[in-house]
């Protein structure tokens, strides 16, 4: 059992305006219409600020749906809650819950690509991708991005479906030997791989940096993960622990688990403005329009996300 993601521990509150999901929704994109898939531990579809978001659900554990963990519906609060405070960045799009790890977080690589797969079948327009398989100590082995879980996220781009990933929280990880510090299926050809900044623009040291084994840049972009405070589980564990309660509602939780659900709304917002664009369109203009925070390419991408500046260039 391959455990998929590294859990270290802006808020949304901060976090939102920072990238100017804010004004967007002002101007009326809130990526409404748009079907966002996370695949994670599960959502908690009865929390009042996700509700009126919610669409399917699919369980992939054997476990039974729901979260029992609360990555999940933290991410999933990221990217769509309507909260009056913590707000997601797209308010507007419609959640469907594909859970492939299970209430401690850990997941297998057929259960994974099975989401994947299932995702793209039911023609999702953006997935939501919190998770990865690490190189730590050859724990997982991809010299090329031709993995099971790498081909899955780049055939998903090819049938149209944006694939949007944690890049790893491992940027700061002294012990582990690796041949790339980006989890898979993070070092796929065609994903938007995505690290962490803070809410003053300065890089997270947990973040993962490329490049990837066989010399390709990634991260692709960077959006706030540090400090996020988003939906909580009414059933689940806080994430092993390892996340802060702020209320019976809420979470505080730091990762490049809180940053992919970032641009993920960010790529509702844009299909809302033009639901003609492809995969590769939505990740070209992200770059494009990323703001510049002086860290290495091999760090920040192309620049950390910038909503309106994207959503205007579409």
């Amino acid at each position: 059992m391959a455990h998929c993601k590294n859990q270290i521990l802006v808020d949304l509150d901060n976090s939102r305006p920072l990238i100017n999901a804010d004004v967007v929704e002002a101007s009326g994109i809130n990526g409404a219409e748009v079907d966002v898939a996370v695949l994670d531990t599960g959502v908690d579809q009865t929390h009042p600020e996700l509700a009126g978001n919610f669409g399917t659900q699919q369980d992939f554990t054997g476990e039974g749906l729901g979260d029992l963990n609360g990555h999940g519906t933290h991410c999933a609060g990221v990217v769509a809650s309507n909260g009056a405070t913590f707000r997601g960045v797209a308010t507007g799009a419609v959640i469907h819950d594909y859970k492939l790890l299970d209430q401690l977080g850990s997941g297998n690589a057929p259960n994974c690509v099975a989401a994947i797969q299932q995702a793209v079948a039911d023609g999702m327009d953006v997935l939501s991708n919190s998770w990865g398989f690490s190189h730590r100590n050859g724990n997982w082995v991809d010299p090329d991005g031709t993995c099971v879980l790498c081909v899955a996220a780049d055939a998903a781009s090819t049938a149209g479906v944006t694939f949007v990933v944690a890049a790893g929280n491992e940027g700061n990880d002294s012990c582990g030997t690796y041949d790339t510090r980006i989890r898979c299926p993070g070092i796929a050809q065609s994903v938007i791989t995505v690290g962490a900044s803070d809410d003053s623009d300065n890089m997270a040291g947990f973040s993962s940096p490329g490049p990837t084994p066989d010399g390709r840049d990634k991260p692709d972009v960077t959006a706030p993960g540090v400090d996020i405070v988003a939906s909580r589980s009414a059933t689940g564990n806080d994430m092993n622990g390892g996340a802060t309660v702020i209320d019976p509602l809420h979470l505080e939780a730091s990762g490049t688990s809180m940053a992919c659900p970032h641009v993920a709304g960010v790529a509702a917002l844009m299909l809302q403005r033009n639901p003609t664009l492809l995969p590769a369109d939505i990740k070209a203009v992200l770059m494009a329009t990323a703001v510049d925070i002086g860290a290495p390419t091999t760090q920040q991408g192309a620049g950390r996300v910038d909503a309106r500046a994207a959503v205007g260039s579409v």
